[in-house]
Order: structure tokens, then sequence, then C-alpha cells
């Protein structure tokens, strides 16, 4: 993910707002039992972690003991020699062969945000 040109400043405060803007009670039937920023340090290291809970369906209730699955996300941002920056972003699930694509959704979800916001986003390349 690109953003166009800004400061880095800039460019946490629009990623941050965006990561702020995804609904709490989740999205399209993914992630009912909330999410968390579990650490924020685009100031210093340049990433943040996010923990996402799933809903407690079936799966959840016969393989996980009836506690919500936690997928994890890692943004983590990247100068580049031109004056842009690029965001490098990974979802994944802790459990599981199978996450039903809620990672591809909550990642999609952010760069559609980012997309209204004029910046330059690959499609989510999934499973890669």
């Amino acid at each position: 993910m690109s953003p166009p040109s800004m400061s880095k400043v800039e460019a946490v405060e629009t990623i941050r707002s965006v990561l702020n803007a995804y609904p709490q009670n989740g999205q399209h039937g993914v992630d009912c039992n909330g999410w968390s920023i579990v650490n924020d340090s685009f100031d210093n290291s340049n990433i943040a972690r996010l923990e996402y809970r799933s809903c407690v369906g079936p799966a959840a209730l016969a393989i996980n003991l009836g506690k919500p699955f936690i997928d994890d996300v890692k943004l983590e941002i990247e100068e580049s020699q031109n004056g842009f920056f690029l965001i490098q972003v990974k979802s994944s699930s802790r459990m599981g062969s199978s996450d039903l694509f809620v990672n591809k959704k909550r990642i999609d979800f952010i760069g559609d945000q980012l997309r209204l916001k004029g910046w330059a986003v690959p499609d989510v390349k999934y499973g890669a």
C-alpha cells in the first residue's frame, strides 16, 4: 500500500484513522467479538499489531472450546527512496487450516478505506 505524497506523520495518522474506522462488532459476519490494537509502535519501530476475535459459531464451539478464534494483523511502514511509503500488511489465523476468507475481508476493508483517501493499494494476494 502506498499513500499519496505526504509526511510519515500524515501517513501514520491516516492509517490509524482507517484502523479505528473498522467496526468493533465486525463486518460481513466477521469479528463479532471485536478487535483491539495490541501494539501501536508506528512512531518508534514503524509497526502496529492488532488482534481480531471471531464470532463463536459451530467451528469455535467444536474446535476452540466455545472461545472465539483470534487472528493477527501486522502493519509495517517502510520509506522508499522516492519519498513514498510502503505499508506491508500481513493477516494470519492463529489456529485452523481455513479461515473462510475472514483475513481477506479485513484487509480488503483497510485497502478500500485507504483507496478512498487516494492511496494506491494493490489487490490482496490471498494465501501468499
